[in-house]
């Protein structure tokens, strides 16, 4: 397990990026990223961050940035992306006991319909075949994989393909793999497809040590949509969160959050919406002088 307390330094703040927490996983294929980390390791990288460090929330960066304020040394602060609902079962309680802040950036798409990302889509129809066969004009080659180490390969390079590539439809090309495999059916993992209803999404936001922010409606690269579709994406995600929670919203994260992902224009768009602050995925530290749009995150796994 990675000593993730390395990386707390007392003249600068990280923001770690979660997504899920699982009690143990129980598959090679779905979540070999390690997107839901196991509980326990989940509790070991809080424990570890809360005996080196001082954990702050999101609120407290926008402040220290703002009114130009001191951050106590080896600050960190705990996010979680898309929305599942593990992270109300299962690391909620585990914040709750180590008395860690957290701001969890859901997609509200995913909360209204308990609907996947279609990363998620496409890891379930390659774990659930026993051989993947795909063939699209953008692949070299007619891919034909069977073992678990093949259908990883495979899977990292149609993730790096659809993220990268304007052009692609990632929900149609997850489609477009479904059919070619004669996948039909989906047949959700309570614990890596499940999402929060609206209740439990209020639930978790009414504990205050932890905040709601928005994360799209459909989870599609922003800085990919022409400007009626990015509006209509953080519209949709806005407005759900405001009357859902009876609050402005003024925290979000990009999905994806590659520096390709956003630009001026989908900063220009979350901004008109209200939204003051949100971290990218790109690697790395921060410190008071860096940019609310621009903060870096390091990914948990």
């Amino acid at each position: 397990m990675i000593d993730y307390s390395k990386n707390l330094q007392s003249e600068a703040f990280v923001i770690f990026l979660f997504h899920g927490v699982i009690p143990s996983n129980k598959s090679s294929v779905r979540n070999y990223t390690k997107k839901h980390l196991e509980t326990v390791e989940f509790e070991k990288v809080v424990s570890s961050l809360k005996l080196k460090g001082n954990p702050i929330s999101m609120d407290d960066i926008i402040l220290a940035n703002q009114e130009n304020r001191s951050l106590p040394p080896n600050s960190y602060a705990i996010t979680f992306d898309d929305g599942f609902k593990n992270n109300l079962q299962f690391a909620a309680p585990i914040l709750r006991k180590y008395e860690t802040p957290a701001t969890f950036y859901v997609t509200s798409g995913f909360i209204q319909n308990n609907d996947c990302s279609w990363t998620d889509l496409i890891e379930y129809a390659v774990d659930v075949v026993e051989e993947v066969t795909f063939k699209h004009n953008l692949l070299n080659t007619v891919y034909r994989v069977r073992s678990i180490s093949d259908k990883i390969s495979f899977l990292e390079k149609v993730r790096s393909l659809v993220k990268e590539t304007r052009s692609i439809d990632p929900y149609e090309f997850a489609k477009d793999l479904w059919e070619q495999n004669s996948v039909n059916e989906f047949s959700p993992d309570p614990e890596l497809d499940q999402k929060m209803s609206t209740n439990e999404l209020c639930k978790l936001d009414s504990d205050p040590l932890f905040t709601v922010g928005g994360h799209s409606h459909t989870h599609r690269v922003l800085s990919f949509l022409a400007k009626e579709d990015l509006d209509t994406e953080v519209s949709k995600s806005t407005s759900f969160l405001k009357e859902c929670l009876n609050k402005e919203i003024i925290h979000y994260s990009y999905p994806e959050g590659l520096a390709h992902c956003y630009d001026d224009g989908v900063i220009n768009c979350l901004k008109d919406y209200g939204i003051i602050c949100c971290p990218s995925a790109i690697e790395g530290r921060n410190n008071l002088n860096t940019d609310l749009f621009n903060l870096k995150r390091i990914f948990v796994v």
